[in-house]
């Protein structure tokens, strides 16, 4: 696949990732969730524009599994 059609690719990505987050601002917990899209969108942000931030790879990585500890742990099986 052409690079500009990675690149096409990863924008597409990112702003839907992007849109995602702004649907996020009726949610009872939308901080958390506004980040966790956010933050995802960045990956492939950085990706189309050849930019490597491994900080931010393990950021969201950690915020993912917090997110989804604490996701697990108060939902209830009712």
């Amino acid at each position: 696949m052409a690079p500009y059609r990675l690149k096409a690719l990863a924008l597409l990505f990112s702003l839907t990732l992007l849109g995602f987050a702004s649907l996020q601002h009726d949610d009872s917990d939308l901080i958390a969730w506004i980040g966790f899209y956010t933050l995802c969108a960045l990956i492939p942000l950085l990706l189309a524009f050849n930019t490597y931030y491994r900080p931010l790879f393990y950021l969201t990585n950690l915020y993912q599994n917090r997110l989804l500890t604490i996701i697990l742990l108060t939902t209830t099986n009712d």
